[in-house]
């Protein structure tokens, strides 16, 4: 759950750490507090969006959407955000130049972060 404790000293200010037992699966937190979770595996979100899904789907399954050019990638590559609550739950789909969902991403508003924690 985002903002859930870790065990004092486990983690510094801003870390990720891949769950061996969820390959694809990477949580990050933040000054102790679980800020995100990354999501490169067959899980699928509650409305059944996945790695693969189309750009489509996801605007049909989640809106108001924010859309923003991809960092690394070339148009039409894209962030998909939707948030729950602004800027303090969301859910940001990476779209590849396919315009498929290629990572998700969950967590607070750290999921506009490009490269992990910064």
């Amino acid at each position: 759950r985002v903002g859930a404790t870790a065990e004092e000293g486990q983690v510094g200010a801003c870390e990720q750490i891949d769950l061996v037992d969820h390959p694809g699966v990477v949580v990050m937190f933040e000054q102790g507090k679980l800020a995100r979770v990354t999501i490169d595996s067959d899980i699928k979100t509650d409305r059944g969006i996945g790695l693969g899904s189309e750009e489509a789907v996801v605007r049909a399954a989640y809106a108001p959407l924010q859309v923003e050019p991809h960092a690394y990638s070339d148009p039409p590559a894209a962030y998909l955000t939707y948030w729950r609550v602004p800027t303090r739950q969301g859910i940001r789909f990476e779209t590849d130049e396919a315009r498929k969902v290629s990572v998700i991403h969950v967590g607070d508003d750290s999921i506009r972060l490009v490269e992990g924690c910064s």
